[in-house]
């Protein structure tokens, strides 16, 4: 900011003038460096073919939680 407009702002400063600007900071989602695409893509495929769902252990019991109130 600085070199190229001549003024300096601190982090929390330059947010504040993006904001008043109707502007925000968006950075993109970080990758893991050890990813795998083909094993990414491998699973797209698998979960296409599937019911769209992949089964997940947890949740309330069939009768529910009981909560005292």
């Amino acid at each position: 900011m600085a070199e190229h407009f001549g003024v300096s702002y601190s982090l929390s400063g330059l947010y504040e003038v993006l904001r008043r600007a109707g502007l925000s900071w968006v950075s993109a989602r970080s990758r893991h460096p050890q990813r795998d695409g083909q094993v990414q893509e491998a699973f797209k495929k698998l979960r296409r073919a599937g019911s769209g769902r992949i089964a997940r252990g947890g949740g309330a019991p069939e009768g529910g939680y009981l909560v005292s109130g």
